[in-house]
């Protein structure tokens, strides 16, 4: 199931399902049969990638999610822990170049935000902790990993740091994450469009 969910989200995507239309306009016309409906494939596909391409358009549909949940300009003092959650890892970076080079974009910027707030924790608390989350999917680097280098490298003490290597997507995350926090209050880092979805996973378990 975990793979067929994967295969099928991504299917999903303005890009490929555009794709898939052009492909099918282009079969259609190719074998001669149903050219009408091969012409209204082909541009209902460019239409698509057209639309999903313009700024305006993902900036409407993106906005409702980005700005849910206002950003968290100081951590509040009866927190202990911070989780921040992995959003990708390169699997084949050389060993010889920094950790923080190893991390996707979204990893890194929300592992930059949960050390901001983990460093406003620290001062108060040494005994802070940051929990660093994600696993390895398919042949990607392992996220928890990956980050918990470029943790270090901020500063973070390796004491201070917990990981949770085993989940492959935000459900597994919350659920390997309530074991360990069990009733503990934490403040949760991700990226802003994730936010939504994954406050619901968490809220439910």
């Amino acid at each position: 199931m975990f793979w067929l969910k994967k295969l099928v989200s991504s299917l999903l995507l303005p890009v490929p399902i555009s794709l898939l239309f052009i492909a099918l306009g282009l079969l259609l016309l190719g074998l001669h049969t149903a050219k009408k409906t091969g012409k209204t494939c082909l541009l209902l596909g460019w239409l698509i990638l057209l639309l999903f391409s313009l700024n305006p358009i993902s900036t409407l549909l993106i906005n409702p999610l980005q700005n849910h949940y206002p950003p968290l300009l100081s951590a509040p003092d009866n927190v202990t822990h911070i989780v921040v959650l992995g959003g990708g890892a390169n699997a084949n970076k050389s060993t010889d170049l920094p950790p923080n080079l190893t991390l996707g974009s979204a990893s890194l910027s929300r592992l930059t935000e949960g050390m901001r707030l983990y460093q406003q924790l620290h001062q108060k608390n040494p005994d802070a902790q940051l929990i660093l989350s994600g696993g390895r999917v398919f042949q990607s680097a392992n996220d928890a990993g990956e980050m918990r280098g470029t943790a270090e490298l901020f500063g973070a003490s390796q004491k201070n740091i917990i990981l949770e290597a085993g989940s492959r997507n935000t459900y597994e995350e919350a659920v390997y994450l309530k074991k360990t926090l069990q009733d503990k209050p934490f403040i949760l880092v991700t990226s802003a469009y994730h936010m939504p979805r994954a406050m619901q996973l968490f809220t439910l378990l």
